[in-house]
């Protein structure tokens, strides 16, 4: 569930503790046929917000051109519902309306949905609820979005160190990766790939029991593809946050592009965002 302003105030070290915000017990299975619960005796300001990602093609009512134009459209879509205490969604409104046919859809799509309710004390409560919404991109493009982000977790993964140690030198941290503004796990064949590379990492889901296994025992990192967006088939740009443990995370802009059978991972200037000067890089390429 995405909780985006409690999770980007944690940085690094939080991407699961803080998705489960603070409840003490890690999530429970679900029941068949509902969704997971959004958050159980919380605050309720930091339980009213989704991300999820639809294949157009499943929305109803929409022809093989309107389906393009939502996978073409890169802006996410906020609607706003009611989260009923039965776990239904209802009332739903498009915020940024992309027009009738769409619109209905996307509403229609996500007024199907059941939650386990919201709990307050114990009990189940209305609350409002915000999904924002995106659309999974063409399928030759998941293939690219794929490889681009499978090069920079590796690239980054690089870049990671520890607090140094005896002897003088840096301990190499526990490292959970994860993708999109939720912080989803990587799908399986980027793991599987990493892991064949040499990489010792985790899926985000993972981090809560590494966190309880190794509490402050040792240092513990994390990589973040936030976003890919392709300028050109072959050059894409990346939103990417890198942190350890105890230290302020680096959220880093990257420029990635194909040259011949691999992919060139540079580092572009911090944007400054007074106008000053912005932020030096460590040297650009990866």
């Amino acid at each position: 569930m995405r909780l985006t302003p409690a999770l980007l105030s944690c940085g690094a070290v939080g991407l699961a503790a803080c998705a489960l915000m603070g409840t003490g017990t890690p999530p429970q299975p679900t029941p068949a046929g509902r969704l997971k619960p959004t958050c159980a005796d919380v605050e309720l300001d930091a339980c009213i917000a989704e991300a999820v990602t639809i294949a157009p093609q499943t929305l109803s009512g929409l022809d093989g051109a309107e389906v393009a134009a939502l996978q073409g459209d890169r802006r996410p879509v906020p609607v706003r519902c009611i989260l009923r205490e039965t776990g239904a969604i209802e009332s739903c409104h498009v915020l940024d309306p992309r027009g009738t046919p769409y619109d209905e859809a996307i509403v229609e799509w996500l007024e199907r949905r059941r939650y386990a309710p919201v709990t307050y004390k114990g009990r189940p409560v209305l609350v409002p609820y915000t999904f924002l919404v995106s659309f999974t991109p063409p399928p030759g493009e998941v293939a690219r979005i794929s490889a681009v982000r499978i090069e920079v977790f590796r690239a980054l993964l690089g870049r990671l160190r520890g607090p140094v140690v005896d002897g003088g030198l840096a301990a190499r941290p526990l490292v959970c990766v994860g993708i999109g503004d939720d912080v989803a796990d990587p799908p399986r064949a980027e793991m599987e790939a990493l892991a064949r590379a040499g990489a010792q990492v985790e899926p985000a889901s993972s981090c809560w029991g590494l966190m309880q296994t190794v509490g402050g025992a040792a240092p513990f990192g994390s990589v973040v593809v936030r976003e890919v967006r392709f300028d050109r088939p072959d050059v894409a740009e990346v939103r990417a946050e890198l942190g350890v443990s105890g230290q302020t995370p680096d959220f880093l802009t990257l420029r990635v592009s194909r040259l011949g059978g691999r992919w060139l991972v540079e580092e572009l200037p911090a944007r400054a965002p007074d106008g000053g000067v912005p932020k030096a890089s460590d040297g650009g390429a990866r």
